[in-house]
């Protein structure tokens, strides 16, 4: 009973997701509307690894989340999709035994997510449109997907005043960065993960 009603919430979440995305869409980029709350983004990101790692459970994540809330104004649900789109790619272009890893810090005013991988890396030719919607690189049209989910993960964060980055090197891997503004205090956790937000793990 617990894995059905899991496996019914993300179902609902991704509904409400697909339609937010055909919406903006058919309104000729009108945005998703939001429902923003005060949340810790450990919650969000912590939900999505056990989704990724019930969904492939024979590949290795490895977790590391902040030992603190990371508070931010966000809307639970986009926020967890733009999580599982980066856990997703990062398996679907990568293969065992090679670990995919999530990472959560506060750096000041910020929050941050990195997920990184060792997997095919991405082209250095296809990195300038790689959020384009609909765009996938050359080495991916091999795999299962259709181009939408990191245009609507920096659509999603941007809504939220956020940033995405990524850097990338063929046959090494790729890391994606998010960072959001954090709620509360200016605290600054500078945990060994998060010393320098380049660093590959």
């Amino acid at each position: 009973q617990p894995k059905c009603s899991r496996i019914l919430d993300a179902a609902q979440r991704l509904e409400r997701l697909l339609s937010g995305f055909l919406h903006s869409v058919s309104s000729e980029g009108q945005a998703i509307t939001l429902s923003r709350r005060a949340v810790d983004f450990n919650q969000i990101a912590e939900t999505a690894a056990v989704q990724t790692q019930e969904a492939d459970p024979g590949r290795i994540l490895d977790i590391r989340l902040s030992e603190t809330p990371l508070p931010v104004d966000g809307d639970p649900v986009l926020l967890e999709q733009v999580v599982l789109n980066l856990l997703s790619n990062a398996m679907k272009y990568s293969h065992a035994p090679a670990p995919v890893r999530l990472e959560t810090w506060r750096d000041g005013t910020r929050v941050l997510c990195r997920v990184s991988d060792q997997g095919l890396g991405i082209p250095e030719s296809a990195q300038a449109a790689i959020f384009d919607r609909f765009y996938r690189a050359p080495n991916a049209h091999t795999l299962p997907g259709v181009g939408v989910g990191l245009s609507l993960a920096r659509d999603i964060v941007l809504l939220h005043d956020g940033e995405i980055t990524f850097t990338s090197h063929m046959g090494e891997g790729t890391m994606f960065i998010v960072a959001l503004p954090a709620l509360g205090d200016n605290t600054d956790e500078r945990a060994d993960n998060g010393d320098d937000p380049l660093r590959r793990g």
